[in-house]
Formats: structure tokens, C-alpha cells, sequence
């Protein structure tokens, strides 16, 4: 079966809602209810039906299609050496579908090849399709949009810099862009420090993050939180009766890397020394995660993955057992999409898109949480807190 055009179907018994049609009581008023006691339509003297407009405000959608049409499309690069990372995303992605077919949903997947000799993109595709996950490269996404028909949405699962069209497009956005990181880590921080505390934000000077520096500066005069800015601890002395609470603004590895090794030497000095950063300081190229641990870093980020979750661990068990390998990072990434984006289509039917501030979901590696929005699209907010300790533990707080 070429992933250039494939197709997965789960067919159980259907378990998806519908809305009630029936023929109106006198006491209705010529109004058909749906399941949940809401109208859903009217019928005229001369028997026209009639459904309700569906807003956001909706209790309850009622074109609920009887197989829930989902159109997956990643670069595979089936033709030339197949890419391991978007094979193992899409096989994450069949394990959900499998999980809702288990459950009674009938689910048919269409697959295409996003890369240079795979199969175009096309409107018939998009229209096909009650969900569209992908393309993921940035100008296919773009490529996309422009030929996107009018009642469908398409989700970025990937690049971070599909958040930037969301104002305009109908794209909805699965990872959380930078600067939520950013938002969560200033509350963390500011909430953490009490009136003997005090933050510390460490800035890189080279000029090289002055947007993201300039953010997260706004973020922290914004929460009326007292801060003092330094480049370096060299010769630096904690408070006497708090704790020093850092937070690097920078995204630089040799900052980062530089930084964090000065620390850890004051680290050992004094133990009311602790660190505050996005997951750029986690990921950090070449740092030692010793280091890390024994100055408690707390930071933000958009995937972690809890390994001591029963819910992570069953998929690791069934992943192993279907594909006879482990899952990785894009497995797991697979899965929550597809998870997520199917949970919302089969309760609220194809108009899907208008209900994503109503339903919150936590994944195995991800979450999703979505706000009323004055644009077009739509980004997900949702970001994981995680604690480490000099146990070596790491925590989802």
C-alpha cells in the first residue's frame, strides 16, 4: 500500500450521536429536539425543515457524519529512503484510530506524501475530509490554505511557525507557540517568590534574542513582581533569609551552557539558589544535566512525557506489541493529535472547529486547550510545567 495515497478504515458498530428526528407533538410547536432536549430545527406549515444556525455557542452540532472522514498528510518520502520519524508518527496515529474504532466510531483515514515526489495536496482532498491533519512543512501549509475550502479547517501539527498565520487562515495551530511558554514560566516564578525572595533574570547581551528578551522583560514588569537583571553571577551573593530565583531569558546554547555551569558552582556555595527557564534551557546543546538537577531547574515546555503514567505506559505496551519497537517522541506526537482532534469531531460533528474552547484534553506527551478567539484560527495554549530535583526525578507539576 503506497503512502502516497492510502487509506485506513476501523469499522466497529457506530456509537457516534445523532440528532433525534421525529415527527413534532403540538406541544413542540413544530420544533425537532435533539438528544439533549435543545432545538435543533423547525418544520413550517408546509413542512419545510429547517436546522438551526450552529454558532460557538451551540449546545450541540448536529451534522454528525456516520463515518468521520480524516485526512493525514506527512512528508514520508516513501519513494527515495523513507523518513523514520513521520512512519513512526503515522503509526502513533493509527493507534488512536484504532482506540476509537475499539470504541465504536468508524474512522477512515486517507494518508498523502508530502514530500517533492509524493501525491499534491488537492481541493477535492480537503473537501473529503471532515479533519485534515497536516502538511507540516510551513510553505505546504501555506499551499494548502490557498486552495482550503470554506467549511474546513487544517491543523499544524508541527511547525511552530504556522501560529503565525492563524490571525487570517483557517489553520488551527497544535503546539503551543513560544511565547505561552514564556507567559507560564513569569507565573510560575512569580507566584514561587514571596516578599524574601528574590528573581533574577539573566540576559544574554550578544543581541541575538532581543524579541524573546524584550517578552519575557514585559511579562515580568507586567506581574508587578520586583526583578534586577544581570549578564552573570560572577562574584554574585544570594539573598540571606529567601531564595534566589533565576530565570534565563535566552536562547543561546553558549549563553545558556556558560550560565548554567556558573550556577551550579554557586549552586554548591549556597543551597537557596534555584533556576527558572522555557525548554530551550532543558534542551540546551552540550549542557551537563547535573547541573540541572541540583539547582532545581522548573521550566516550561510543550512535550514531556511522563514515564511513570500508566496511561503512557499502556501505549508503550501496545505500540511494542503492534509495531515491535518502542515509540518514540513522534509516536507519542502522533497519537495526541489525532487523539485530541477525533475526541472533538465525533462530539460535536463536522463544524468541529467552533467548540475547541469548550473541550480540554490532556495527552500522553502533549496537551490541548484552546481560547475564544477574535481570529480566524485558532492555537493551542495548553503548556506542562516540570519540576527537576537533585533525586534526578522530573515531575509534571
Amino acid at each position: 500500500m503506497s503512502c502516497a495515497s492510502a487509506s485506513a478504515q476501523w469499522y466497529v458498530v457506530s456509537g457516534l450521536r445523532r440528532a433525534e428526528s421525529r415527527t413534532p407533538s403540538a406541544s413542540d410547536g413544530n420544533v425537532i429536539r435533539d438528544g439533549n432536549g435543545n432545538q435543533a430545527a423547525t418544520i413550517d406549515d408546509e413542512g419545510q425543515y429547517d436546522e438551526q444556525e450552529q454558532t460557538a455557542n451551540s449546545p450541540y452540532v448536529l451534522d454528525m457524519p456516520d463515518v468521520l472522514h480524516v485526512g493525514l498528510v506527512l512528508p514520508f518520502q516513501i519513494s527515495t529512503k523513507a523518513n523514520s520519524n513521520f512512519l513512526e508518527m503515522y503509526s502513533g496515529a493509527l493507534m488512536a484510530v484504532r482506540d476509537f474504532g475499539n470504541k465504536g466510531s468508524k474512522v477512515e483515514v486517507s494518508v498523502l506524501d508530502e514530500s517533492e515526489t509524493g501525491t499534491p495536496i488537492s481541493s477535492e482532498f480537503l473537501k473529503d475530509n471532515h479533519l485534515i491533519i497536516g502538511p507540516v512543512n510551513i510553505e505546504d501549509i501555506r499551499t494548502a490554505l490557498e486552495i482550503c475550502p470554506g467549511d474546513r479547517f487544517i491543523v499544524s501539527p508541527l511547525d511552530p511557525k504556522g501560529a503565525d498565520l492563524t490571525e487570517d487562515a483557517r489553520l488551527i495551530q497544535a503546539p503551543s507557540y513560544w511565547t505561552r511558554q514564556a507567559d507560564e514560566i513569569v507565573r510560575w516564578i512569580t507566584s514561587d517568590t514571596s516578599w524574601q525572595d528574590e528573581i533574577v533574570l539573566l540576559r544574554d547581551t550578544s543581541g541575538t534574542d532581543a524579541e524573546q528578551a524584550a517578552y519575557l522583560v514585559s511579562r515580568l514588569v507586567a506581574s508587578g513582581k520586583k526583578f534586577r537583571t544581570v549578564s552573570n553571577v560572577q562574584d554574585f551573593t544570594p539573598v540571606q533569609n529567601g531564595v534566589s530565583r533565576f530565570l534565563i531569558s535566552s536562547n543561546r546554547d553558549s549563553f545558556i551552557n556558560t550560565t548554567v555551569r556558573s550556577l551550579g558552582i554557586l549552586a554548591t556555595k549556597y543551597s537557596n539558589v534555584t533556576l527558572y527557564g522555557t525548554s530551550k534551557v532543558r534542551n540546551s546543546s552540550g549542557i551537563d544535566p547535573e547541573h540541572l538537577y541540583n539547582l532545581g531547574l522548573h521550566y516550561t515546555t510543550s512535550y514531556f512525557i511522563d514515564y511513570e503514567s500508566q496511561s503512557v505506559r499502556d501505549f508503550i505496551y501496545a505500540y511494542r506489541a503492534l509495531f515491535k519497537q518502542e515509540p518514540g517522541q513522534f509516536a507519542f506526537q502522533g497519537y495526541d493529535i489525532m487523539h485530541y482532534f477525533l475526541n472533538v469531531l465525533s462530539r460535536y460533528g463536522v463544524e468541529w472547529y467552533k467548540k475547541l474552547p469548550e473541550y480540554s484534553e490532556r495527552g500522553l506527551q502533549s496537551d490541548f486547550n484552546f481560547e475564544n478567539s477574535d481570529t480566524v484560527g485558532n492555537i493551542n495554549t495548553a503548556i506542562r510545567r516540570v519540576l527537576l530535583g537533585k533525586d534526578l526525578s522530573a515531575v509534571i507539576q
